[in-house]
């Protein structure tokens, strides 16, 4: 964001592990030329708040929280439980905990109303949709947050006994990169000042998936 800075200043980023940025793309305001000498991001930041680069990454870190979805189905009745929880030796976000934790599924057409306890946060069913909403919140270490019942089909209607669901998650995870790339150097010429330099880093995820059982 350069919208705090004076003048035109020229930024420079350099990466201890830049191979790990794949099909990278980049805003108009980054030299490639000087990507594809070193790797390193030569830019003047615009005005404002935009975005810098996306990349597609070689590496892809596991999120340190497990989901156990458990869906199952027979005639006119359906059982659900769905369970997460923090990993064992996830020390670094224990503190913080996974936030804005969603967790979304998409039911069976049959599907007429649920019959649900969550042990955290609120959930909603849409009828049109099919769509089961389970607002979380926060995971912390202390507690492993869970949402379990039945699913109950149409009148006359019968679940298919093979149907199986997957578990969207949608999350946030403060100063967290799961790609794995890490910034080695910031560096700043053309100003006349000595700004405050520093990174903070964030994962969102909008369809981390997972398979029910």
């Amino acid at each position: 964001n350069a919208e705090y800075m004076g003048g035109l200043p020229d930024a420079l980023l350099t990466f201890v592990n830049p191979q790990v940025m794949v099909d990278a793309a980049f805003h108009p305001c980054v030299r490639f030329s000087r990507f594809e000498q070193d790797r390193s991001l030569s830019f003047v930041p615009p005005d404002g708040h935009f975005e810098l680069a996306t990349y597609r990454a070689v590496y892809q870190g596991l999120a340190p929280f497990y989901v156990t979805p458990k869906l199952s189905f027979h005639r006119d009745t359906g059982r659900l439980n769905v369970m997460l929880g923090l990993k064992a030796g996830s020390k670094d976000v224990a503190e913080k905990g996974v936030q804005d934790v969603r967790v979304s599924v998409t039911l069976p057409e049959a599907a007429d109303s649920v019959r649900l306890d969550a042990s955290q946060g609120n959930f909603s069913f849409d009828t049109m949709t099919k769509e089961l909403r389970w607002d979380v919140g926060r995971i912390g270490q202390q507690r492993s947050p869970s949402l379990s019942g039945t699913i109950h089909a149409t009148s006359g209607a019968e679940f298919d006994a093979h149907a199986a669901p997957s578990v969207l998650v949608d999350f946030r995870l403060p100063m967290t990169i799961l790609s794995g790339l890490k910034i080695d150097t910031v560096s700043l010429t053309n100003e006349k000042y000595k700004p405050y330099k520093g990174v903070r880093s964030i994962t969102k995820a909008g369809h981390y998936e997972f398979r029910t059982a």
